[in-house]
């Protein structure tokens, strides 16, 4: 990914009646800077679209009083893939009055936004991060605002476990570094500690054609094969796993993480039947699942948010997992500024460590006692017939502690 040196700060409009940049319609207005590279073909696909659901959440505030009767506006900074230039837009934000600071799901660039929000003393949520070094040094501060991966593994672990399955092989990578080798360590964290063993682990370069030769020899080298695979590895790459996998006669479930939710998985075909992964948000008939489906259920407020979505953009969501952090995201300031009874930074960040079982789009969020990583309403899809299903709506209780 180019760097890109300049970045440019932009006013979004939140509705037809929203005042022009600049202007203050009741009161001073709230504003949350959002810090990420919008324009990158990759990396900014993912803020794009939670950029979209933060919007439509902030018309919706906006349309019922706002933020304690503060308007919400957003206000975008693009800084390509450089992560000196995301410090330098959110210094810039804070001191054009931001009040919040949102920022990318990327180490590299969402550090350089807390460093910012801390130096400021303003709340930071990185809108789609899982991984828990990004608010490492958040000063209690910064907060991720999606699921942190230890989170996500021990709901993949009490999945697999509760459908029988006792042992486990890991396949981890550095290549993927903070995820796809720290992702199979929780999960061996959380399976162990409701009584699974883990009985074989492989490590794979994700650049060697052969790679994944060492999975299956660790496979064949076990006296039977493990009831379950888990990995963090994520298409193209996945599907070349799943291949060796099903070629080499291992026939059993593979589970994996949200980085694998993608339509390229599907393209794997017959290799990624039967594969278990977790993830923000789904929504499908009701009819067909019967999972947790009431008019207050996180499936139905989903189905709620998509529909409002589409009217509102007059469009559906591109990926309605990361539209829906979007949301959840300002949807988190909400509720913060609620329990607080204040919109001063460090009330909010106070309130925001003391959230607990908060509804939000894609259901409960907990920050009390678990810090700046929350606890979330995690969905477990399934790939059957060639197409994702819920399996599963898991809250995880047992989470291990996030490695920093």
């Amino acid at each position: 990914m180019r760097p890109v040196a300049r970045f440019v700060v932009a006013c979004l409009v939140l509705s037809v009646l929203a005042p022009a940049c600049g202007e203050r319609s009741e009161g001073e207005p709230f504003v949350i800077g959002y810090v990420a590279p919008f324009a990158n073909e990759l990396s900014g696909s993912y803020d794009r679209v939670a950029l979209a659901g933060a919007q439509y959440e902030a018309a919706r505030l906006n349309s019922r009083g706002g933020l304690d009767g503060r308007r919400i506006e957003i206000v975008v900074a693009d800084t390509g893939s450089d992560g000196k230039a995301a410090g330098v837009a959110a210094r810039d934000l804070v001191a054009a009055g931001a009040d919040v600071l949102f920022a990318a799901p990327f180490p590299e660039l969402a550090s350089r936004v807390v460093d910012a929000g801390v130096e400021a003393g303003i709340p930071v949520l990185s809108v789609a991060g899982t991984i828990p070094s990004i608010v490492s040094s958040g000063d209690g501060i910064a907060f991720l605002n999606a699921f942190g991966d230890n989170v996500q593994a021990a709901a993949a672990a009490e999945v697999a476990f509760r459908a029988g399955h006792r042992t486990a092989l890991l396949v981890s990578t550095v290549d993927i570094e903070d995820y796809g080798d720290t992702l199979p360590a929780y999960f061996a964290d959380a399976f162990t500690a409701l009584g699974g063993r883990v009985v074989a682990a492989a490590e794979v370069d994700l650049d060697d054609a052969w790679g994944f030769d060492r999975v299956v020899a660790a496979i064949a080298g076990l006296p039977e094969p493990p009831d379950v695979v888990y990995t963090a590895i994520y298409s193209p790459w996945l599907n070349g796993l799943l291949e060796a996998l099903r070629s080499n006669g291992y026939s059993g479930p593979v589970y994996g993480a949200d980085g694998a939710e993608t339509a390229e998985l599907l393209a794997a075909g017959h290799a990624a039947e039967g594969m278990v992964l977790t993830s923000h948000a789904f929504t499908s008939s009701h009819a067909t699942v019967g999972l947790l489906f009431s008019p207050r259920s996180p499936a139905e407020r989903i189905s709620q948010f998509v529909d409002g979505f589409h009217r509102y953009h007059g469009r559906p969501p591109e990926s309605l997992s990361f539209a829906a952090l979007g949301a959840d995201a300002v949807g988190v300031i909400h509720a913060a500024a609620r329990r607080a009874s204040s919109d001063e930074p460090r009330a909010l960040a106070a309130a925001i460590a003391d959230l607990d079982r908060v509804q939000v789009t894609t259901g409960r969020v907990t920050y009390r006692g678990h810090g700046a990583v929350p606890v979330k309403v995690i969905y477990v899809l399934e790939v059957r017939d060639g197409k994702f299903r819920l399996l599963d709506v898991v809250e995880p209780s047992d989470v291990p502690a996030p490695r920093r």
